[in-house]
């Protein structure tokens, strides 16, 4: 059930909201400074924020392959176990229905 209505909460959200443009408006205000001065000493500072994030895209796809190759190597060695135990559980039963028959023969 909501709560009634509060004029303090809706204060506390307006207070909280206008803090938050205020940052945002000084972020970009400084963010504009850097490209500024980036420019100034001759690098094209978008370029460079493209190729951060071309960066950043080749390491997110890195750690998808490297946690892939895990995955599938852990898997591939507990798929060889599974083989193994049921390769020894067939050679026991072997074992067993040889001993049968030649109990029962």
């Amino acid at each position: 059930m909501k709560e009634p209505f509060s004029e303090e909460k809706l204060q506390n959200y307006i207070s909280q909201i206008e803090q938050l443009e205020d940052e945002k408006h000084d972020t970009a205000g400084k963010i504009t400074l850097l490209y500024a001065d980036a420019k100034s000493e001759g690098y094209d500072p978008r370029q460079c924020v493209r190729s951060l994030e071309n960066v950043g895209r080749h390491q997110r796809n890195s750690n998808v392959m490297k946690k892939s190759l895990s995955y599938i190597k852990q898997h591939w060695q507990e798929s060889r176990l599974e083989r193994w135990l049921m390769g020894v559980l067939l050679v026991e039963m072997g074992m067993l229905l040889a001993v049968l028959a030649i109990v029962y023969l």
